[in-house]
């Protein structure tokens, strides 16, 4: 399929384009506090996740990450037999974070069980409520053990050396 993309956008739009390594910035996850992640008694890989899913399903949900949201003011993340690719991919899209690159840096392996609760930095809370719960860094830390580092590294990326109006079909 990438290859027929690859190949229409080619033919269509004359796309010329090459990769290139350049130093950009990332956020490397790292261990800070050793044995906060919770390995899953069961490190069995879960099944492909083909899941009808309501409001509270009757058990853990093996392989799947569940965010739930009080009104905009608190956020819980709740995972079991999660693997720390899905957890760096949970918080590459999350939006809690910029739009830098996440490299795991944990050297964790095997199936973990995560729980985190944290009050968002743009939180609007109502004023009769009080949002209990860390800032999304301070909890990675506290919870998971885990911190989100600024750093620099090598990446490739796509750079676009022409682009052309498509052709008629």
């Amino acid at each position: 399929m990438q290859q027929m993309v690859q190949s229409l956008l080619e033919e269509r739009f004359q796309l010329k384009a090459h990769f290139e390594t350049r130093e950009l910035p990332v956020i490397n996850l790292v261990v800070v506090k050793p044995g906060k992640m919770t390995l899953s008694a069961d490190q069995t890989p879960p099944d492909s996740p083909v899941v009808a899913l309501g409001f509270n399903p009757p058990a853990p949900l093996r392989g799947i990450i569940l965010t739930n949201f009080r009104g905009s003011y608190e956020t819980f993340v709740t995972g079991t037999a999660i693997t720390m690719d899905k957890i760096v991919r949970l918080l590459q899209g999350s939006g809690w974070l910029t739009r830098e690159h996440i490299i795991d840096k944990t050297g964790l392996n095997g199936l973990f069980d995560i729980h985190l609760h944290f009050a968002p930095e743009n939180r609007t809370a109502p004023t009769v409520i009080e949002p209990s719960g860390s800032s999304f860094f301070t909890a990675v830390q506290e919870q998971l053990g885990l911190k989100l580092e600024h750093a620099k590294a090598q990446l490739p990326i796509l750079v676009i050396d022409s682009i052309q109006q498509p052709s008629e079909n």
